[in-house]
């Protein structure tokens, strides 16, 4: 026969809400002390666990139990529960009490989609911020789409009979007796392959904007030369224009002509 002790609370307010704090008396008789450490309320119903729950054990001594309690869940309390600390274990039956929302009627139907998460105003600052968020990523995609296909349609009004290594190699037949135009016309008929060949803007823009273009529209070829085209923008960008010598200018240039016909099997 299951030993059943009596409990009854101290002042039970009239008015329960979710999280309030109660003192539970109970009385019976027990063959030993309960653990204090391990003891807790047990209902039969996993589920019901919340609907009474154990903060501290207050006092104990033979026969008598003063027990800090709470609860978590709202409506009518009538069911029978057990106090045990894994060994020792008594049965209460014939403790009742109700539990309210802490919601009124009116919280509750302004309660949104997502219960009292978010309420309809919250889920529509959010609904209203995702639009927003959309159109600003679709109005970028746009932009740069249409951006990109007049750069393209240029570069194909411009662009020769001739593939872009060969156009090089042409222009580089500018003769001139100015050491810097003819570092000039090297840069800029590099410049230009690189255009051509990739369909990328290059001129005007700084190295790391350049092999940032061509990371996202030609990723293997950034994989396989981003060292040797940041070493050729590096020379254009550092070189010292004051003083030149044709020497420097037959290396670098050299340099050109090899990186270029390596790029152009690429892609």
């Amino acid at each position: 026969m299951e030993n059943t002790w009596f409990c009854q609370f101290q002042q039970l307010p009239k008015s329960l809400t979710v999280g309030d704090i109660l003192f539970l008396n109970c009385e019976g008789s027990l063959k030993k002390s309960f653990n204090q450490e391990s003891l807790q309320i047990e209902f039969l119903n996993p589920e019901e666990k919340y609907s009474l729950v154990l903060l501290d054990v207050l006092k104990q001594e033979e026969g008598f139990l003063s027990l800090k309690v709470t609860s978590y869940q709202t409506g009518l309390f009538q069911k029978t529960f057990y106090i045990s600390d894994g060994k020792e274990s008594v049965k209460v039956e014939n403790v009742s009490f109700e539990v309210q929302s802490l919601l009124t009627d009116k919280d509750k139907q302004a309660q949104g989609p997502f219960g009292p998460f978010l309420s309809y105003s919250s889920y529509m600052i959010f609904f209203i911020f995702f639009i927003l968020c959309f159109i600003s990523g679709l109005s970028v995609f746009f932009y740069r789409f249409f951006k990109r296909t007049r750069f393209v349609k240029k570069i194909f009004k411009r662009k020769s009979y001739l593939n872009p290594s060969k156009a090089f190699v042409l222009k580089l037949r500018k003769d001139s007796d100015s050491l810097k135009d003819l570092f000039e016309n090297l840069e800029e008929g590099f410049k230009t392959f690189l255009e051509d060949r990739f369909l990328i803007p290059v001129s005007h823009q700084k190295d790391k904007k350049i092999l940032k273009l061509l990371k996202r529209y030609h990723p293997f070829v950034y994989k396989e030369s981003k060292f040797s085209i940041k070493q050729v923008l590096n020379e254009f960008a550092l070189m010292d224009k004051s003083n030149l010598d044709y020497k420097s200018y037959l290396k670098l240039k050299k340099i050109c002509q090899n990186l270029v016909f390596s790029l152009e099997d690429k892609i």
